[in-house]
């Protein structure tokens, strides 16, 4: 699944994309891709795949505003349904993090917080048990200049989160939505 997607007036549309790159065609020879409804109206959000639903987590409705949507969505394939619902805890309402899933968790790592300020915050989240952990924050990217490892400023928001074997890398990320990178972006490697 692929994010939200955005108007012509910079507002949340209420469609996201899905691809099934399993699923060949003569003209798109990568895969299927098809425009889908989504519960709510927002951009910026995770997407993943938790026993057999998807999880919209987190958001954000207009451009300009870093303050999340408090609530997450549930697909289910099988119904071709969303269901929307509050979530449960202010630490799962974040906005341009990273998310992947685990074991039998959900990981989300920094992005913006309900209050809208960029956070180094992790959360782990077992939707089945109902209960969330805090994981180790992000650390401050370092550098090497001048033949000496330098420490930057964290670059939590956008970060990418992928699960590979026993670990979760977390790739990339910026200081807010409106910085790129300076050079300093790192690899993390987490044991979760």
């Amino acid at each position: 699944m692929i994010d939200g997607r955005l108007g012509s007036s910079s507002t949340a549309l209420s469609r996201c994309q899905v691809y099934w790159p399993t699923c060949f065609t003569q003209n798109n020879a990568w895969g299927l891709c098809r425009d889908l409804a989504i519960e709510s109206a927002c951009f910026d959000q995770t997407l993943v795949w938790r026993n057999g639903l998807a999880y919209r987590l987190g958001g954000r409705t207009t451009t300009g505003s870093t303050v999340p949507v408090t609530t997450y969505g549930t697909y289910s394939a099988d119904g071709f349904t969303w269901t929307s619902q509050t979530a449960p805890f202010t630490t799962l309402q974040k906005c341009m993090q990273g998310a992947c899933t685990f074991g039998d968790e959900i990981f989300e790592f920094g992005g913006y917080n309900s209050s809208g300020v960029a956070t180094s915050g992790a959360i782990a989240w077992n939707p089945s048990l109902a209960v969330t952990r805090a994981p180790p924050v992000i650390p401050n990217a370092t550098r090497m200049v001048g033949g000496s490892e330098t420490s930057s400023a964290a670059r939590p928001v956008g970060v990418c989160a992928v699960p590979c074997g026993p670990f979760i890398y977390l790739i990339g990320g910026a200081a807010s939505g409106n910085s790129s990178g300076d050079g300093s972006c790192c690899i993390f490697r987490y044991v979760p």
